[in-house]
């Protein structure tokens, strides 16, 4: 990944936030998991 997502963030004054993209168990919980730290991040 590198420093372009810091990089695009720091130049849009956005947050970066990491995501689990394979749903290790239940999908459900995993994509509300993922929508948490989206919202969060919004803040």
């Amino acid at each position: 990944p590198g420093r372009l997502p810091e990089t695009v963030a720091s130049e849009i004054g956005a947050k970066v936030v990491e995501v689990d993209p394979l749903f290790a168990g239940d999908y459900i919980g995993s994509m509300r998991t993922n929508l948490e730290k989206i919202e969060e991040a919004l803040k």
